[in-house]
């Protein structure tokens, strides 16, 4: 049973809220309230450019843990693409210091990116992101702290993708994008999967005690 409420608010925002509206211009936005907090964006008079629905998100969102619930604000369904990149697979982003989550409009039809977002969990990631920069009490991301760069260095002497490789990357996206961020949001992602949280425990230890450790 989907815990959704039937509250909806209409709302128009630029590109402050929703990036790739021209500048100058609004757009018309429904929100749909998610459990008690999240509220998930779609375009109101939809133009078919996000084939991507509030059901779809609501499917994935019942896949997070609901501890991590609070952490988002909303989810919001561009219909616009990635200004940054508008090619990638499935195209997603986050503004931390408010808790949004933005899908982007991309080429893959809706069946495609229903598959990628729930294969690669992408909203566990974005939480990652979210959770990397704000949670930090010494005010940086987590990332880029001290113990967690002490947390990969351990995970390092024990287990790696490839022999060649000098330190452990967790994913291939990690490996691709080869930054602190992303390899703690990949971390995140892959503790709190269903999946793979058992197999990630054994094979990196210590980012796993690591970010157990920051929700005692």
């Amino acid at each position: 049973m989907s815990d959704i409420s039937k509250r909806e608010i209409i709302k128009e925002f630029g590109p402050d809220i929703v990036y790739g509206v021209p500048e100058g211009q609004i757009i018309k936005m429904r929100g749909t309230l998610f459990g008690d907090a999240i509220r998930i964006w779609e375009e109101f008079e939809g133009s078919g450019n996000q084939v991507l629905t509030i059901e779809d998100i609501i499917e994935e969102l019942e896949k997070v843990p609901k501890k991590f619930h609070k952490i988002i604000d909303c989810v919001i369904l561009n219909p616009y693409m990635s200004l940054d990149d508008p090619n990638w697979i499935a195209s997603a982003g986050h503004d931390g210091t408010r808790g949004w989550i933005t899908i982007y409009k991309t080429k893959r039809n809706r069946a495609e990116l229903k598959e990628i977002i729930a294969q690669h969990e992408i909203l566990l990631h974005e939480i990652g992101h979210i959770f990397d920069d704000y949670g930090s009490p010494a005010g940086q991301p987590i990332s880029e702290s001290t113990e967690w760069s002490e947390a990969e260095c351990l995970d390092s002497q024990t287990w790696s993708l490839s022999e060649t490789l000098k330190r452990s990357y967790v994913s291939f996206y990690d490996q691709i994008s080869n930054n602190p961020a992303e390899d703690f949001a990949e971390s995140f992602r892959l503790l709190y999967s269903p999946d793979n949280g058992d197999d990630f425990k054994k094979r990196f230890p210590n980012r796993s005690k690591f970010i157990e450790g920051l929700f005692r």
